[in-house]
């Protein structure tokens, strides 16, 4: 088997280099930094940031990067982005866009450019257990021959658990579960629901098809069973990279993904460059999504990490959420006593 776990290692950001950071990321998505803080106020310090995140990306499985190279022609390879719903999928495929990761241009629409997929060809939100298994509807619909899995480097993204939960009370998608009009993320009951006791969990389900639904305990259950079935992969190579680490470190992280799948990184003459509008685009299931800006500010922010959550929707996580996971990817659990406000779902 690969020892697909081990996560790499980079340099730390001091406060200072971080600072620095955070002013080149505005830049990069093609804004004024004296703008952005005279319209809505300063970008939270890197501080908040290396508290929640730590002061370096992390990366799972670059250990398997030389098994997928020395496995598959170079003019065979490619690479697409998985993710749950809400996890910046779309936003990795726009980075790797700087990526050549195969030679010859757009193969067809959504398919592969320079080596560069969409999404894997199982389907980006589909379970990693789907692999060579599942042809996306995308590709089915197209009518050509599916890419061999074993071609195709996969890069999960996690998300913060937290961050996560917040996102699927503000867009659903395929993830159906009973929201509360006092609290959300609502993972058990509290005084005042209605048709839920006290304690007792809120179940949530995900429907991948008209004939494909999982369920699961809760919302937290979900973020254990699809993020755990990537992390625990063995068999293949395969990446997981965090959310937070494609806003905060976007070109070291597209730069190790390029390098994993022995592709080269490419930028204009301005550098690497994002959108600082949400690069979902117009599409209606998208609407309201955070741009650069706004994403850096919501998820630098311990107090709207845990907005909309009760006292018991924390403890319920605290208690449920898969530690492994939590540990592997750097994240914490929030401290109620500092973090926690009393706030309830609007």
């Amino acid at each position: 088997s690969l020892s697909a776990t081990a996560a790499a290692s980079f340099p730390p950001l001091t406060d200072e280099q971080g600072e620095a950071r955070l002013r080149d990321l505005v830049r990069m998505a093609g804004v004024d930094h004296d703008r952005v803080v005279e319209s809505d106020g300063p970008l939270p310090p890197w501080s908040d940031y290396a508290a929640l995140y730590g002061r370096s990306p992390r990366i799972s499985g670059l250990g398997t990067c030389g098994t997928f190279r020395d496995s598959v022609p170079s003019h065979r390879r490619s690479v697409g982005p998985a993710g749950m719903f809400n996890t910046g999928t779309n936003l990795l495929n726009e980075m790797l866009l700087h990526c050549r990761v195969a030679a010859g241009g757009r193969a067809s629409f959504r398919e592969s450019i320079f080596g560069v997929r969409w999404q894997v060809p199982w389907g980006k939100h589909t379970p990693a257990s789907w692999r060579g298994r599942h042809v996306s509807e995308i590709d089915r619909k197209r009518g050509s021959d599916p890419p061999n899995a074993t071609e195709v480097l996969p890069v999960a993204i996690i998300k913060d658990p937290y961050g996560w939960m917040g996102s699927m009370c503000r867009h659903t998608y395929s993830v159906n579960f009973r929201k509360s009009s006092i609290h959300c993320p609502n993972l058990v009951g509290i005084e005042g629901d209605k048709n839920k006791k006290v304690g007792e969990p809120y179940m949530a389900q995900v429907r991948y098809s008209k004939f494909n639904v999982t369920k699961h305990a809760s919302l937290a259950h979900i973020w254990n069973d699809w993020n755990g079935a990537y992390h625990d992969v063995a068999d293949y190579p395969r990446l997981v990279v965090r959310y937070e680490d494609l806003l905060l470190h976007p070109e070291t992280v597209t730069k190790a993904i390029c390098d994993c799948a022995g592709g080269t990184l490419r930028t204009g003459p301005g550098g690497f460059a994002l959108q600082a509008r949400s690069v979902k685009g117009d599409e209606r299931a998208h609407w309201g999504s955070s741009g650069l800006i706004a994403a850096l500010r919501r998820y630098g922010s311990e107090e709207r990490r845990v907005e909309g959550y009760d006292e018991a929707d924390l403890r319920y996580a605290a208690e449920h959420l898969d530690g492994e996971l939590m540990k592997a990817y750097g994240y914490s659990h929030p401290t109620l006593s500092r973090a926690w406000k009393g706030q309830t779902a609007k």
